[in-house]
């Protein structure tokens, strides 16, 4: 099956209703629970058209999630629209927009607690976050001998999928300009000492 092209203006319209149709049916169940029988109903569509655009399910869910990681790494990556090379020392908060990005699909990433009942949601963002280091963004910084690389961006990309997470699941609490201006910070920050609190024994 050839599927329909996705610049087309119904196209992106029966696809917008149908993703709206899966995100409101998965904050109220389990994705195992999800049958594409509820997803066409809710989206008020038959099941011809749902196979015009998908093969299956996992197909739909599949392209929803992969479009929703195409625009997070557009945000991502948009300091460097300006320069390819960036002084984390000169990093202006106002170039960080991946949190402008979140809220802005808020529908989607307020539900990350419930789509992380698809098997294979959290690892696809987490890949990302790998891929981006990996593949687009050499990061200059100098670590101490003996450090592996995969590691030092593994523990670099769970940090900061930890901030997004926190920030989506206290919902949102903090404005955006906020947690950018602290990922700015964070960003900058230099390893310190480590002591024990005083009543520690």
């Amino acid at each position: 099956m050839e599927k329909l092209n996705h610049h087309d203006r119904r196209v992106r319209r029966t696809q917008k209703l149908f993703r709206e149709a899966f995100l409101k049916l998965i904050a109220e169940k389990e994705y195992s629970q999800i049958t594409v029988t509820e997803i066409i109903k809710e989206a008020d569509y038959n099941r011809a058209t749902f196979y015009r655009h998908y093969y299956d399910k996992e197909d739909f869910v599949n392209e929803l999630i992969d479009n929703q990681i195409n625009l997070f790494i557009e945000a991502f990556m948009y300091p460097y629209r300006f320069e390819s090379v960036i002084d984390l020392n000169n990093l202006q908060a106002k170039h960080i927009v991946i949190f402008d990005h979140i809220l802005e699909h808020r529908d989607f990433y307020s539900l990350w607690h419930e789509l992380k009942t698809i098997p294979f949601f959290s690892e696809k963002y987490m890949t990302t976050i790998e891929v981006i280091f990996h593949e687009k963004i050499f990061v200059t910084r100098s670590l101490n001998k003996g450090v592996d690389k995969d590691l030092y961006t593994q523990f670099y990309g769970y940090g900061l999928l930890g901030i997004i997470y926190n920030w989506i699941n206290s919902g949102f609490e903090q404005s955006t300009d906020h947690m950018a201006k602290q990922l700015m910070l964070i960003l900058k920050l230099k390893p310190g000492k480590s002591m024990l609190y005083p009543d520690v024994k």
